[in-house]
């Protein structure tokens, strides 16, 4: 890691100096190239905590819960202080008609309106049915790229900033293989 040694003075302190490194500056610089390779190398924690980023980063009222026997991890998203959308993030390979039906019970629970399943997985015809009838969005992970793609050049460095921290090293090429 190369660090830039520049000084600036506080307003508040004048004899104070404070340093700044590259790499708190290069977040500000860059530009996040996000790719579908980056979201599907994530593994199951990093694929949730990104999940958990963006609406993070998008300003949105949230808070988490954890249920179930597989400790599925759900975003719940706040209106009016009520519950008005269940966000289930999931790493399954196979989004299954058990896997919805489960979700619908967290809404339930919940007296949410909405939900969503953020997953990386195939969904068979059966769960796309069932959460067709009862109002459950299913979005892929290419879904939840192109969303990132639309947030303000701001809001994705924040949120490349956050997948940093999450991926906890530097992202570039070499660490995309992994």
């Amino acid at each position: 890691m190369y660090h830039l040694g520049i000084a600036l003075k506080s307003k508040k302190a004048p004899h104070s100096l404070k340093k700044i490194t590259l790499s708190a500056i290069s977040q500000y610089l860059e530009r996040s190239t996000w790719r579908i390779d980056l979201i599907k190398n994530l593994n199951e924690q990093q694929f949730k905590q990104l999940c958990i980023a963006y609406y993070q980063v998008k300003g949105i009222k949230y808070s988490l819960f954890t249920m179930g026997v597989n400790n599925s991890l759900d975003i719940l998203i706040w209106k009016n202080e009520i519950i008005s959308k269940v966000i289930h993030c999931s790493t399954l390979a196979i989004i299954d008609l058990v896997e919805i039906r489960h979700f619908l019970g967290v809404m339930v629970h919940e007296r949410a309106t909405e939900g969503l399943i953020l997953h990386r997985g195939h969904v068979s015809e059966a769960a796309h049915l069932f959460a067709n009838s009862h109002q459950i969005q299913l979005r892929s992970e290419y879904d939840l790229l192109a969303q990132i793609e639309l947030l303000t050049e701001k809001k994705q460095r924040r949120l490349w900033a956050l997948l940093r921290r999450i991926k906890g090293a530097e992202l570039d090429e070499e660490s995309l293989k992994n």
